[in-house]
C-alpha cells in the first residue's frame, strides 16, 4: 500500500476544521430564515391549477414508430404551436402539435447534418431549436420547420461533457 498523498492530508485537514467549527456557525436557522414569503404573488383563486385532463399525451409504449420514446433528453414548446422532443434513444428530434399529433421527425444515428451520436440537451432561442450532441461535440441549430440551419462544432468539448449553452449579449 502506498503512503497517502499530500492532497489527502489537505482534504483531511479541511474536513477536521469544518467538523470542529462552532455549533452556531451554520447558515440559516429558525431565527434567521434564508428567504421569506410574506404573501402569495397572486390573488386568491388566481394561482396555478392543474387542468382536469391533459391537453396532450406525447409518448407511448406501443404504437406507430413516431410515438414511442426511448430516452427523452428534453422537450420544448415553440410559440405555443409546436412541441419538440429530443429522444436520445432513437437519436431523433420529433415535432408534435399541441394536441400530441406527430408532425415530423428529424435525425438518426450518424455524423452528418441532422444526425446525432448522442442527444444530451435541447433548448430554444425564439423558434430555433438548439440540440447539443456531446459525443459529436457540436450544437445543431434547427429551423422551426425542422431543417438544419447550421451546425456549430465545439471540438474542445468532445466526450461526455455538458457545456453551459447560452447566448452572448450580442446574440452570438
Amino acid at each position: 500500500m502506498s503512503p497517502p498523498r499530500p492532497a489527502a492530508y489537505a482534504m483531511l485537514a479541511c474536513l477536521l476544521a469544518f467538523a470542529c467549527g462552532r455549533a452556531d456557525s451554520h447558515v440559516g436557522s429558525d431565527s434567521a430564515p434564508l428567504a421569506e414569503n410574506a404573501a402569495p404573488a397572486w390573488k386568491d383563486g388566481r394561482g396555478w391549477r392543474f387542468a382536469p385532463a391533459p391537453s396532450a399525451i406525447i409518448g407511448e409504449s406501443e404504437g406507430a414508430p413516431e410515438y414511442p420514446l426511448g430516452h427523452v433528453a428534453g422537450a420544448l414548446i415553440l410559440s405555443d404551436t409546436l412541441v419538440v422532443v429530443g429522444d436520445r434513444g432513437s437519436a431523433q428530434i420529433r415535432y408534435f402539435s399541441p394536441r400530441g399529433i406527430h408532425l415530423r421527425t428529424l435525425g438518426r444515428t450518424g455524423d452528418g447534418p441532422g444526425e446525432f451520436r448522442r442527444i444530451d440537451w435541447i433548448g430554444a432561442r425564439g423558434d430555433t431549436v438548439v440540440v447539443w450532441d456531446s459525443f459529436a461535440a457540436r450544437a445543431t441549430l434547427l429551423k422551426p420547420d425542422g431543417t438544419v440551419a447550421r451546425t456549430v462544432p465545439v471540438p474542445a468539448a468532445a466526450g461526455d461533457v455538458y457545456p453551459s449553452l447560452g447566448l452572448l449579449g450580442d446574440g452570438g
